[in-house]
């Protein structure tokens, strides 16, 4: 499936930022330079030193409505409302139709947000 919609993936971008400080450059993508912050929340999410960062810089547009929240578990998270309305999508890496059901009820979901 494929969309015509820009993202920034920091995998993607690495060699772009070369020489680059990623806590400036990831500050300002999270803060001020994306028009919507996709997050996807599990536990493996909350222990990270790097989600831990990126969720503190986007943390202030949660209240703008510019961030869109994928519960992929039940993981709470300190400064993310219970209640922000997010996708909720139960990963079984044991099912072979993840991926389609991925695309179904989150890919779909985001594109017509965004459209």
């Amino acid at each position: 499936m494929d969309f015509d919609v820009p993202v920034f993936y920091d995998e993607a971008f690495e060699a772009n930022f070369l020489g680059k400080a990623w806590t400036k450059k990831l500050k300002e993508i999270f803060a001020d330079e994306s028009r919507y912050v996709v997050v996807l929340l599990d536990k493996h999410h909350a222990d990270k030193i790097w989600p831990t960062f990126e969720r503190e810089h986007f943390a202030p547009r949660i209240a703008d409505e510019h961030v869109i929240p994928i519960y992929l578990d039940d993981t709470k998270f300190v400064g993310i409302p219970a209640d922000i309305i997010g996708v909720r999508f139960k990963f079984d890496m044991e099912d072979p139709d993840w991926r389609e059901k991925a695309d179904r009820e989150i890919v779909e979901k985001l594109i017509e947000k965004l459209t």
